[in-house]
């Protein structure tokens, strides 16, 4: 008989063990990692035009020394850029530099200077017509050093800038007309143009008179300058994939130049630029500009079409409201 209990207990006590154990093993397989799925396999030149090989080669000079950093910061301290609609709240002159680049304002001095020596030839040709076309020309070169002379970073003929930018500018004034002084007057002009591209300053010792917007970028050659750029120049290089390809500098460098000109349209003393309306469409065709400037460095040619008609769409509505 006592034995049978001695047996009974102990079989009792196997069955507890037997159950700890089945709980114990139950509960572990509850804390089990769920199973993951096998890695794919890598297969060669999969992502070959996808990623760049080497990023760092696709930077475009030198990166920013540690004093440049700091020197961009105390700039950006200084002056408060303008925003993305292009009004500018600028307390400086940092806007000219979100408008087109010391590349392209350096581009368009020179291809200036081209189109002038076709144009300033004779005064009969000049008395025929021509000295309509050097009006232009001698706004925009007016309005180039304008920017140059205010421009929040070192570009070339800084320091020429302000007297280059008064003799254009009285030179535009005065080709208004076809005359004989003008025409002289346009010959020396195109000699300081000459002298400041073989490197050489300009110098003058007479007053020069403070930076005026609307003595400097008068409407209607300004208007001139933005129907070549973009009737002439840039609607065409944007109308078809292969044409933006072939003529991306161009591209960029006709939108930057419209961008400016907008700009210039805002500053203190122009014409309407206290107009709500018309500030609106300025600032919508400086917008589309920086679209089209954008769409060249992402090599989007889409992109730069659709900015281009919103453009063209901008410049229509301003011209039948304000012309």
């Amino acid at each position: 008989m006592p034995a049978t209990k001695i047996t009974s207990r102990s079989l009792s006590i196997a069955v507890l063990m037997g159950l700890v154990l089945v709980g114990v093993m139950h509960a572990q397989q509850l804390r089990r990692k769920p199973m993951r799925a096998a890695r794919p396999p890598l297969i060669p030149q999969e992502f070959e035009g996808v990623f760049f090989v080497d990023v760092l080669k696709q930077l475009v000079g030198q990166p920013p020394s540690a004093s440049d950093l700091a020197s961009s910061s105390t700039e950006a301290d200084e002056v408060v850029t303008s925003d993305a609609s292009g009004n500018s709240n600028s307390s400086g002159s940092a806007i000219w530099k979100e408008r087109i680049s010391g590349q392209s304002i350096e581009d368009l001095v020179k291809e200036g200077k081209r189109r002038l020596d076709s144009i300033v030839t004779t005064p009969a040709k000049f008395a025929a017509g021509s000295y309509k076309d050097a009006r232009r020309e001698f706004t925009l070169q007016a309005i180039l050093f304008a920017v140059i002379e205010m421009y929040p970073e070192k570009v070339r003929w800084q320091n020429s800038a302000t007297i280059a930018r008064g003799r254009f500018s009285r030179m535009a004034a005065n080709a208004k007309v076809a005359t004989g002084p003008a025409f002289n007057e346009a010959k020396l002009r195109m000699e300081d143009l000459g002298t400041l591209l073989k490197g050489s300053p300009l110098n003058d010792t007479s007053p020069i008179a403070e930076l005026n917007w609307s003595e400097i970028a008068d409407r209607v050659p300004s208007m001139q300058v933005l129907e070549w750029a973009f009737r002439e120049n840039l609607n065409r290089f944007v109308a078809s994939e292969a044409e933006f390809k072939s003529h991306t500098d161009e591209t960029l460098k006709f939108a930057e130049l419209i961008g400016m000109i907008g700009e210039t349209l805002h500053q203190p003393g122009m014409n309407d630029a206290d107009d709500g309306e018309y500030k609106s469409w300025t600032s919508q065709m400086i917008l589309e500009a920086k679209h089209i400037a954008d769409a060249v460095k992402l090599n989007n040619p889409t992109m730069a079409r659709e900015a281009a008609g919103q453009l063209d769409k901008a410049c229509n509505a301003c011209h039948n409201t304000f012309r």
